[in-house]
C-alpha cells in the first residue's frame, strides 16, 4: 500500500518489513471491512482513522457560516464573496489527533 512512497523520506516501513508488526497494513483491513458491511448501514459521514491496533473516529464537521446565492454563480464572483466572507475569518482546523476520542474495537 505504501510501498511506492519515498520510505526514508517519511519514515514508512515497507511492506514486507512490517508484516506481523503495528506497521502492517493488514491492520487496515478490519475497518475496512466493517464500514463495507451491513453491520455498518447506519454508519455515515464519518470519519475513521486506523493506525496500529487502534481505529480512531473523528468529531464530526459543523457549519460554521454559509454563502447563499439565487443562481449559480460566476467563478470571479464565487473567489471575491469568499475572500470577502468566509476567508477573512478562516481559522485553522481544530482536528483531535492522539487526544481525540478513540473506540476499542474488539
Amino acid at each position: 500500500m505504501t510501498d511506492t512512497i519515498h520510505q526514508e523520506a517519511w519514515r514508512i516501513t515497507p511492506s514486507s518489513e512490517a508484516q506481523g508488526t503495528p506497521a502492517d497494513p493488514i491492520n487496515v483491513a478490519p475497518i475496512v471491512i466493517f464500514l463495507a458491511s451491513d453491520e455498518a448501514a447506519e454508519v455515515t459521514g464519518q470519519v475513521f482513522g486506523s493506525e496500529g491496533y487502534s481505529v480512531t473516529r473523528y468529531y464530526h464537521m459543523s457549519p460554521e457560516r454559509t454563502v447563499y446565492n439565487k443562481g449559480p454563480r460566476e467563478l470571479d464572483e464565487f473567489f471575491k464573496v469568499m475572500k470577502r466572507t468566509r476567508a477573512r475569518s478562516a481559522k485553522a482546523a481544530d482536528v483531535p489527533g492522539a487526544a481525540g476520542r478513540v473506540m476499542a474495537m474488539r
